[in-house]
């Protein structure tokens, strides 16, 4: 890894990401993966759903029904370009869960940094859930 700094992640963040995956849980997308995740290449951390909901629906429908259950919740600070939506099978989750797995409802706090998984660098992410 280079001496790039890394931005933290807010901790009201990190609480905000708990009540999204709580509000999603309650409805058809239930995530099995949800966690904060620092793009190198975008300087900047994004809230990663996952579904196997979004492997059936165009990702208009996706973004539109998470939008939904954002603006229903008065208490987050969060805004679609917080977010990304990947489907259950997308490569990113399938090389995080060959480190770390957690239960399918639970909600876990797992800190995963500077590793490298099947020569993919990670250099943050902050992990609820990966089933």
């Amino acid at each position: 890894m280079d001496n790039e700094e890394i931005i933290k992640l807010d901790p009201s963040l990190i609480k905000d990401g708990e009540i999204m995956l709580k509000v999603l849980d309650g409805t058809e997308i239930a995530p099995s993966a949800a966690l904060w995740f620092y793009f190198r290449d975008l300087k900047s951390w994004r809230l990663v759903i996952s579904s196997s909901y979004f492997n059936k629906k165009n990702p208009q429908d996706c973004y539109k029904k998470v939008i939904e259950s954002i603006n229903k919740q008065k208490f987050i600070r969060l805004y679609i370009g917080d977010i990304t939506l990947l489907p259950a099978d997308d490569n990113l989750i399938n090389i995080l869960k060959v480190a770390i797995r957690t239960d399918k409802k639970s909600i876990s706090g797992i800190r995963f940094t500077s590793s490298v998984i099947n020569g993919v660098l990670i250099d943050d992410a902050y992990i609820y859930r990966l089933s």
